[in-house]
């Protein structure tokens, strides 16, 4: 991930019917983490607005600046051919400037 938390990363949200915020979070770094995984869980909610209906806005899901039949080729993730809002790195530097401070036991 571009912030340095770790090489290699996945987020899994679930949802509840009705329940605006995500259930639950699961993080794996499949053991690649630079940062302690805490700092990890505590960034997601505070960059990262995961109700459904931010995440539709925040990706242009409903008005999208993009073709939704030009992901169906060879997929959506890593298209240098397509600009779109997930791949967009406008969070770094905030992320770098908080891995870089220690948690607080608070």
């Amino acid at each position: 991930m571009a912030a340095g938390a770790a090489s290699k990363l996945e987020i899994q949200l679930s949802y509840g019917i009705g329940m605006p915020e995500p259930i639950s979070i699961f993080v794996d770094t499949f053991g690649t983490e630079n940062v302690e995984l805490e700092q990890i869980y505590a960034a997601i909610p505070m960059y990262f607005d995961c109700r459904p209906g931010m995440i539709t806005k925040e990706f242009s899901l409903l008005a999208p600046t993009f073709k939704y039949k030009d992901l169906g080729a060879l997929g959506h993730f890593g298209r240098p051919d397509i600009k779109t809002p997930w791949e967009e790195l406008d969070k770094v530097e905030d992320l770098k400037k908080f891995f870089a401070k220690p948690l607080s036991n608070e």
